[in-house]
């Protein structure tokens, strides 16, 4: 009996022993993981600073606070937040906040959406992409911000707001989709933040832009697929080509790596509607052409002329300015910052999409499957493409689209597709595109669609 109280005694000491040691290591780990987060920090805070630099760009966009007591903000969401139909009431809310935020100190932030009859993913992907940092800040600075808000009262405003809003971004419980709502919801997110682009020298960039366009073509096959059809091979090598491309632009002329792909589909509408929204930060499409050397190919041959013609004219207004017309001559086939000779072939990746779009548009048209909405928002400039207008190429030159009945760039546009932003401006890059399809009560594609 005494040997087995000894034997028992050493097993429970070795099992404390071993419990303790678990322990410690846990503390340990504990402790190089605060170490590690700490030294993140501080190389964060070295190279960008205590503050958000995106908050920053977009606090720089307006002058205009919003009258706040004490340190709670209520945000009021506009009837029509969107940016393809109401962009400067979205920019010019998404700004105003991010320059209250930078001179005012915020304790609790009231989101009120009740008012929304209108709204799309662009200029919700703007303000989650805000919210975020604004989080990220605080967190940062180690402080708290509490988030309220409520919902508009029609059904299909709400789930929007729950799956694809802020909600889904601040993950705050009790107002998640149901499993069955969320069912019929067709979600797509993939991002590049750029301080952990610059903090993590082993990212393989290529390889996450390479995975991020595979899902996207996926996510559009899967919107696809309710009309019975999908992209070819084709077509889905070249649409992965172009966003990338549009990703390798960003990344190359805006000035920073920090770009968003996302995308949405609720299939419960009556009649639904995928929504797709790139966008970016840094600099916009006409700052990166403004900031050309004069004597250079591209604004010598392919900008100087179109400026000139358009001064010489009397053209130019508060309704049609030179950053207009930069933005639209960025669009066309072959014109790039890149380009330094007539036989360079930098400049198609935009070109290439907007073809792309129209070919899919007219495809739809025929089959009476209802038109795609394009646009494109870049600083103080929006291009819609709605089919009215097509890039075209004469004489086996450069593709054009010049939003005139002409198709020339010496010529003003069509004001209703190239507006100019007077009183609001995005610091980068969003393109936007919607297309209706078929309802959910309609049978889907067969099983090898998903492939």
């Amino acid at each position: 009996m005494k040997k087995l109280y000894i034997e028992l005694g050493i097993f429970f000491t070795a099992k404390r022993s071993r419990k303790n040691a678990k322990k410690q290591l846990k503390k340990v780990h504990r402790r190089e993981s605060r170490a590690r987060a700490i030294a993140h920090r501080q190389r964060r805070s070295a190279i960008f600073g205590p503050r958000s630099i995106i908050a920053g760009m977009l606090s720089e966009q307006t002058s205009i606070e919003i009258s706040m007591p004490q340190t709670s903000l209520h945000l009021d969401v506009p009837s029509t937040f969107s940016m393809l139909q109401a962009p400067e009431q979205a920019l010019n809310l998404v700004s105003s906040f991010a320059l209250t935020h930078r001179n005012k100190s915020i304790s609790d932030v009231f989101v009120d959406f009740s008012k929304i009859s209108a709204q799309d993913l662009g200029a919700h992907a703007v303000l989650g992409k805000l919210v975020e940092e604004v989080g990220l800040q605080a967190r940062f600075q180690n402080a708290k911000i509490a988030w309220k808000g409520n919902y508009p009262k029609d059904k299909a405003q709400q789930r929007f707001i729950r799956s694809m809003g802020i909600i889904r971004l601040l993950g705050i419980s009790g107002h998640y989709l149901s499993l069955a709502e969320a069912s019929k919801i067709h979600l797509f997110a993939r991002k590049s933040r750029h301080d952990v682009r610059a903090l993590n020298v082993k990212a393989e960039t290529k390889t996450d832009q390479h995975n991020a366009v595979q899902r996207f073509a996926d996510h559009v096959n899967r919107c696809l697929q309710r009309e019975d059809i999908k992209l070819t091979d084709t077509a889905r090598m070249e649409m992965c080509t172009y966003v990338a491309e549009i990703i390798d632009n960003a990344e190359n002329h805006a000035g920073m790596v920090d770009w968003t792909i996302q995308g949405y589909l609720d299939t419960h509408l009556e009649q639904p509607e995928c929504e797709i929204v790139i966008f970016n930060f840094g600099k916009s499409i006409a700052e990166t052409l403004e900031a050309l050397p004069r004597d250079g190919y591209t604004w010598t041959d392919q900008i100087g002329p179109y400026l000139e013609k358009h001064h010489n004219n009397g053209w130019f207004s508060p309704k049609w300015r030179e950053c207009d017309l930069l933005t639209l001559i960025a669009l066309q086939g072959s014109v790039s910052s890149m380009n330094n000779t007539d036989e360079t072939d930098r400049g198609q990746g935009t070109a290439d999409l907007i073809e792309f779009f129209q070919t899919m548009n007219k495809e739809r048209n025929l089959e009476n499957r209802g038109a795609a909405t394009m646009y494109i928002l870049s600083g103080k400039t929006q291009v819609l493409f709605d089919g009215t207008y097509e890039l075209k190429s004469k004489d086996d030159g450069p593709r054009v689209i010049a939003f005139n009945v002409e198709n020339d760039l010496n010529l003003r546009p069509d004001p209703s597709c190239v507006r100019a932003l007077n009183e609001a401006s995005f610091p980068g890059t969003i393109i936007g595109i919607k297309f209706p399809v078929k309802a959910d009560s309609l049978e889907p594609a067969p099983a090898e669609a998903h492939k």
